[in-house]
């Protein structure tokens, strides 16, 4: 059974209740900060830019796609595997993200950032390309949806 909440949150933002949108836009945020990193090098991104104060709202979008990714999983069209793994790596992508960005909130410090090779930011922003194209063509079967029933008619039957 939906609750009223879902039902009000899918009007408000959609079918896939925002789900694309945020991913793309976190994911788009992320390839800023390595791309960002790259260029000016790590003491002045620590500095500067990748500031604990950033990583709060950073850390709660990548919360919300990772629960909203896990609750759409069964509305999510993908028709074959490679699809299915696909959304699975995303999420898990944003599951592993939350918990060191979350860190960071928790400590009052991204110096977390160090503990990775220098090199690292060139992968992850192949990788981040490569999760926002594939967010982007997400589609959700809205029919798949459990209708909601109502009081009355839930007693009407009896």
């Amino acid at each position: 059974m939906q609750s009223r909440f879902v039902s009000k949150l899918e009007s408000a933002v959609g079918r896939d209740l925002g789900f694309r949108l945020v991913t793309m836009a976190v994911l788009g945020t992320g390839m800023y900060l390595h791309l960002t990193h790259i260029i000016v090098g790590r003491e002045i991104f620590l500095e500067r830019v990748l500031r604990p104060e950033f990583e709060w709202p950073l850390s709660a979008a990548m919360l919300y796609v990772a629960i909203v990714g896990v609750i759409l999983y069964r509305r999510a069209e993908l028709p074959n595997l490679r699809q299915r793994i696909g959304y699975v790596v995303l999420l898990m992508y944003f599951m592993i993200s939350v918990a060191i960005h979350a860190a960071a909130v928790a400590t009052g410090s991204s110096d977390y950032v160090r503990s990775f090779p220098a090199w690292y930011s060139y992968p992850s922003l192949v990788v981040m390309v490569g999760l926002f194209l594939f967010a982007r063509s997400l589609s959700f079967d809205v029919g798949r949806r459990r209708p909601v029933r109502s009081p009355s008619a839930a007693g009407a039957g009896s």
